[in-house]
C-alpha cells in the first residue's frame, strides 16, 4: 500500500505511507483487508437427494488491519503522542487508501489501537484493527451524475431591455431518460435531487422495471431529495417518505454494473424541474 490516510469525524488526519524515505513520520509495515472480500452463505439441505440449496448470501463488515512504525528516532516521542491522541473509542473514521496510484475510501470504526511505549530505544509501533461502517465496499473518490433536465441559454449579455419589458433568460430541455455508466464492481444506490420551477404532480423515477413514485405536488422552489443510500426522502429538508406510492419498489432502485437507463416522469409538469441523478461506484478492493 502506497499511502493510508485516516480522517476522524472532527476533521483531524493521521497519515502513513509505504516508503521509508517518504514524507510521513509513520510508515506502513503491513495491512490486510484492503483487497479481499468475504461472503457469508447459508444453506438448506434438500429433503431428498444430495447437495444443499443456498438460502441467503451477503457480505458482512470488512475488517481492516494495519501495522505501522515511526521511521526515525527523533520522531518517536511525538509520533506516539499523536497516535494516542488520534485513535479514540466512539469516533468514526474515513479511511483513504492509495495503491498503484488509485485512491478509494471507506467509512470505518476503531476496534483496537495499540501503541506501547518502546523499550531500549526500539522504534514506536502501532497496531490498528478497524471494521467497515455499514457498507463493506470501497468507494470511488468521485461521484458521477447527469442532469436529466438541463437548462439552455435564451439570451446573451450585454442585453438591453426596456423598462417593464419581459424577456426569457433560458429554457429547459426536457429529456425523460438518461444513461449512466457504473464502472464499479457491484451495483450502487442513487441520489436523486429534483428542483421544481413550476408545478410538478407526482414525480416518478424508473430504473428497469422498478420505480419510485411520490404522491405529492411540487411547487416552484421546492426541492425533493431522494437519497437511497441513506434510505431517506426529504422535501425541503423535511422527511416525506410517507408520501411514497405503495407500489414503489425502493429496494430495487439501483445502478447496475455497466450502463443503466433512468427515466423521469410525472402526472403533469415534467418540464418544470431539474433532475440530477448521482451515484458513487463501489469496489471490492483497492
Amino acid at each position: 500500500m502506497e499511502r493510508i490516510k485516516l480522517v476522524r469525524d472532527d476533521g483531524t488526519e493521521f497519515v502513513m505511507d509505504g516508503k521509508y524515505l517518504g514524507d510521513e513520520d509513520w510508515g506502513i509495515t503491513s495491512c490486510s483487508g484492503f483487497g479481499s472480500i468475504q461472503t457469508e452463505i447459508t444453506t438448506e439441505k434438500f429433503a431428498i437427494g444430495d447437495g444443499e440449496k443456498i438460502t441467503s448470501e451477503y457480505v458482512p463488515k470488512r475488517p481492516l488491519d494495519i501495522t505501522a512504525q515511526v521511521k526515525h528516532s527523533d520522531k518517536y516521542e511525538e509520533g506516539r503522542k499523536n497516535a494516542l491522541r488520534f485513535f479514540l473509542p466512539h469516533r468514526s473514521y474515513k479511511v483513504y487508501a492509495t495503491n498503484d496510484g488509485v485512491t478509494r475510501w471507506i467509512d470505518a470504526r476503531l476496534q483496537k489501537s495499540d501503541c506501547p511505549s518502546p523499550k531500549n530505544g526500539a522504534t514506536v509501533k502501532l497496531t490498528l484493527a478497524l471494521i467497515s461502517e455499514e457498507d463493506p465496499y470501497w468507494k470511488d473518490m468521485d461521484s458521477y451524475g447527469r442532469d436529466i433536465a438541463a437548462k439552455a441559454g435564451g439570451m446573451v449579455f450585454p442585453y438591453r431591455v426596456p423598462i417593464g419589458g419581459v424577456f426569457n433568460t433560458g429554457y429547459y430541455i426536457y429529456r425523460d431518460t438518461v444513461a449512466l455508466v457504473n464502472t464499479g464492481d457491484v451495483p450502487t444506490d442513487i441520489h436523486v435531487t429534483i428542483k421544481a420551477y413550476g408545478e410538478v404532480v407526482n414525480p416518478k423515477i424508473t430504473i428497469g422495471g422498478a420505480f419510485i413514485r411520490m404522491i405529492m405536488t411540487l411547487r416552484s422552489g421546492d426541492t425533493l431529495d431522494i437519497d437511497l443510500e441513506k434510505d431517506r426522502i426529504l422535501l425541503n429538508g423535511v422527511n416525506c417518505i410517507g408520501k411514497t406510492d405503495s407500489d414503489s419498489q425502493i429496494t430495487n432502485i439501483v445502478i447496475g454494473i455497466g450502463t443503466t437507463t433512468i427515466r423521469f416522469s410525472a402526472d403533469s409538469g415534467e418540464a418544470n424541474m431539474s433532475v440530477v441523478v448521482n451515484f458513487t461506484p463501489k469496489y471490492v478492493g483497492v
